[in-house]
């Protein structure tokens, strides 16, 4: 393959990724979802049920600097979608949680993400669904 065939590839996979996350963001950016902003949202997830993450977890999940991630909590925690606890093995770091609320906003978000997916993969059929999650999943594995 040549080398602006991988260009191309990398570029339509940034292209769709971008519609995606901008489809979801339109979405969850208003009052019935919190006013949530799609940083936010994968900070949730990131935080992740039934148990909570150190800030240092967080932010190597995410891919981010710890005082970014720290500002990521610290808004979702004025939300009232996180809570703080002092940690049972080290009392001098906070172990974020989700807040009830803030698992009953992702179960909304889920639904979100699967309605955007099977308008993503609309023109493609059955077959092709699972081919490419099966080229997906190989290329994962061996990266």
């Amino acid at each position: 393959m040549e080398n602006m065939e991988f260009v191309d590839t990398m570029r339509t996979l940034e292209d769709i990724y971008e519609k995606y996350e901008k489809r979801v963001s339109i979405q969850i950016s208003n009052d019935d979802y919190n006013n949530l902003t799609y940083a936010e949202t994968r900070t949730l997830y990131a935080i992740g049920y039934p148990e909570g993450k150190y800030m240092k977890q967080i932010s190597e999940i995410l891919g981010i600097a710890s005082n970014t991630a720290t500002v990521a909590v610290n808004r979702l925690e004025k939300k009232g979608l996180v809570k703080r606890e002092l940690g049972l093995e080290d009392k001098r770091q906070f172990l974020i949680s989700l807040t009830e609320d803030a698992k009953k906003l992702l179960d909304q978000v889920d639904k979100i993400f699967i309605d955007e997916m099977k308008r993503l993969f609309a023109p493609l059929s059955d077959t092709e669904i699972l081919l490419l999650k099966n080229l997906l999943l190989k290329i994962n594995s061996k990266y």
